[in-house]
């Protein structure tokens, strides 16, 4: 988590970079969202509006939002696509129509924050291959198959200012495979 010490890192690499990531405290802890709360707030004061709040786990992003609600974000659609149902209000409800309930979560982010959101961590989850090769099970390559895909990049593509959009994946093949399947959804998107 963010301390204050972490401060000599911002002066050392501002100069190099243009915003800063960061995830929210536990909301099971609300000193520790105080505390991250007012940290952001005094570094905002100090670097501008460079510090990006990324959603990571269900009721942590929307607690931060409740003591920083312009803060610009990171959306992570790994994280909203594991995200557990939660009671919270932006949680939309399964219809049982176009899409399924990770693909509203995902959409609905986008839709409900879209003027906040200024970077955008785009990659797919398999469940299945993470339990064969122990890794995480987002961080994976984009299929085509994610049904949020197609209308989460007609909406990007529709932005003035669209968020800078980073493949957090951890290899070449995979973004490789990431940036084909992208290519042929937005060849057909033409």
């Amino acid at each position: 988590s963010l301390r204050p010490k972490h401060e000599d890192l911002i002066k050392t690499i501002s100069p190099l970079v243009k915003h800063f990531v960061f995830h929210p405290a536990n909301p099971d802890n609300p000193i520790q969202v105080d505390e991250l709360s007012s940290l952001i707030s005094a570094w905002q004061a100090r670097y501008g509006d460079r510090f990006y709040a990324e959603n990571t786990k269900p009721g942590w992003l929307e607690s931060l939002e409740t003591r920083l609600s312009s803060i610009p974000l990171c959306m992570d659609t790994g994280h909203l696509v594991l995200a557990a149902p939660h009671t919270g209000s932006n949680e939309p409800k399964n219809t049982g129509h176009l899409y399924d309930a990770p693909a509203q979560r995902v959409l609905s982010f986008w839709e409900s924050r879209k003027s906040r959101i200024r970077e955008l961590h785009l990659h797919s989850t398999d469940i299945a291959a993470a339990k064969l090769d122990e890794r995480l099970p987002d961080h994976r390559p984009l299929t085509g198959g994610e049904l949020w895909l197609e209308p989460l990049t007609t909406a990007l593509m529709g932005q003035k200012r669209p968020p800078l959009i980073n493949l957090e994946l951890f290899s070449w093949q995979e973004v490789e495979k990431s940036l084909k399947v992208l290519q042929t959804m937005l060849n057909n998107l033409k």
